[in-house]
């Protein structure tokens, strides 16, 4: 396709245009209706999932819709966990120190 461009000298020039750039030109708020749309898509399925990490000292829990409390814990990885039907909850399994003397006023167990 062809465009004849008049300029003030009385000269055509003749500009060669792709037809896909015909198209382009022609549909460009299209083409940005449709990237809008489907940003908002993306981010609509990104935004039902989370990423939760547990920890080496930690285990989690999980409940869910269906199934309640699950009855298996999660040992320490990453997960990805659907955040509308299914909650994690973590918990520390570090060691505690319980002291066992007589004294009040001692914090360090004296005597163990």
């Amino acid at each position: 396709m062809t465009a004849a461009v008049h300029t003030p000298f009385k000269e055509k020039i003749n500009i060669k245009v792709q037809p896909s750039q015909t198209f382009l030109m022609k549909n460009i708020n299209l083409f940005f209706v449709l990237g809008f749309l489907l940003l908002l898509i993306a981010m609509g399925v990104l935004s039902t999932f989370r990423f939760t990490e547990v920890k080496g000292s930690q285990y989690a829990v999980l409940e869910t819709w269906t199934g309640g409390v699950q009855e298996e814990p999660l040992p320490p990885k990453t997960y990805i966990f659907n955040r509308w039907t299914t909650t994690p909850y973590l918990y520390d399994m570090t060691g505690q120190i319980f002291v066992m003397n007589d004294k009040a006023n001692s914090s360090y167990g004296e005597g163990r």
